[in-house]
């Protein structure tokens, strides 16, 4: 059974792992190469990481890629803006093996179906990623304004979601955030708050998602209960129960263990 692993979700980094049977996948690589590291084996995980999934340029996706890659030896896989990009900050090693992907042209990895998918946020083009297992899927959206209709199309349904609760509106306004930075987050190109978050379950769960983990949750503009509490309470209005109906859940900025993909 394909296994999940939240190393780290928040603005000080991202990174998550899938296994497969072929080797692990990371989307992002936001922390060092030694948290990365550190994050894999006190969760029980093998070091098997064989591709990196990039969703954009920003440091907090891409802290630790170069020396990671560098390492490792795993291929890394974006668009090919990000990538120019990230070249252009010298974050890919020489000689590293790359390849760009496109926004709804599904690729192979590792026995997986990955399907990438736009987002719309401040970067060069960002994309979330479905992976699609022989008996299950899991879909990372984080990090855009608003969920594009690409974006709808390629998750929904998707068994497992990995889904942005950023902000918070009313601890946002209040907050120690410029009006600049604060319309930034807020904007189109931004990201996503906890009722926008709130609405995007709503929906999966009535396309057939089970199973919700709550991500990118600003350490200044957010706390867990809210964004639990808004997606619960938009689940609620469907009639669906924690436990019973779906699985929910908050993932926190340091390594959380690994679940089962079922």
């Amino acid at each position: 059974m394909p296994r999940y692993c939240c190393l780290g979700s928040s603005s000080s980094g991202n990174c998550h792992y899938f296994s497969t049977a072929l080797g692990g996948i990371l989307v992002d690589a936001g922390l060092s190469c030694t948290a990365i590291t550190k994050g894999l084996r006190s969760s029980g995980l093998p070091f098997d990481v064989r591709a990196v999934l990039v969703t954009h340029e920003h440091i907090d996706h891409v802290k630790g890629l170069e020396r990671f890659v560098r390492t490792t030896g795993a291929a890394l896989y974006c668009s090919a803006p990000t990538l120019t990009s990230l070249r252009s900050k010298n974050m890919i090693p020489p000689g590293a093996e790359t390849h760009t992907v496109r926004a709804n042209e599904p690729f192979e990895l590792l026995g997986v179906k990955i399907s990438p998918f736009e987002l719309s946020h401040d970067c060069a083009s960002g994309l979330g990623y479905r992976l699609d297992y022989p008996d299950t899927s899991a879909a990372i959206l984080t990090d855009t304004g608003f969920v594009t209709e690409g974006a709808k199309r390629i998750v929904r349904g998707v068994r497992h979601a990995v889904v942005e609760a950023n902000y918070d509106p009313e601890m946002l306004r209040l907050g120690p955030y410029p009006p600049s930075l604060q319309r930034r987050i807020k904007s189109k190109l931004g990201h996503l708050s906890n009722p926008d978050c709130a609405e995007l379950c709503a929906w999966l769960y009535e396309t057939g998602t089970a199973h919700f983990r709550l991500a990118h949750l600003s350490l200044n503009n957010n706390e867990p209960a809210l964004a639990l509490a808004a997606v619960s309470a938009a689940l609620g209005e469907l009639g669906a129960v924690d436990g019973r109906d779906y699985t929910l859940a908050a993932l926190p900025d340091r390594p959380a263990g690994s679940y089962e993909l079922f």
